[in-house]
């Protein structure tokens, strides 16, 4: 699993992950992991960068991929949370704020 989802981050470079609560517990802790293997994907391509530099091989100045050693930002979200701004969510219940439709879903 650690090699798929490094090649999911290197082929399409993620601004945000979710990891849902539903697992608990489990949640916290594959968070945990998924830092670590974005952490380590935004140091290799920091390092990958650095030697294209070094070599010659891309300007300095070309800023196509200035952004891809960034790792992607993680957050422990809720599903409900996400149906509740939705716009299904909308339809369904249109007589509720949006904080506390997630409260119709649970």
């Amino acid at each position: 699993m650690h090699n798929q989802i490094e090649e999911f981050l290197w082929a399409h470079k993620p601004d945000l992950i979710a990891v849902s609560t539903s697992a608990g517990p489990q949640a916290k802790g594959m968070k945990r992991f998924l830092e670590d293997i974005t952490a380590d994907v935004a140091s290799a391509r920091r390092r990958q960068r650095e030697h294209a530099l070094a070599s010659g091989m891309v300007d300095e100045d070309d800023d196509d991929d200035d952004d891809d050693e960034a790792a992607p930002v993680l957050h422990v979200v809720t599903v409900a949370s996400i149906f509740a701004a939705s716009a299904r969510s909308t339809l369904e219940f249109p007589d509720y704020q949006v904080g506390l439709r997630w409260l119709q879903v649970v």
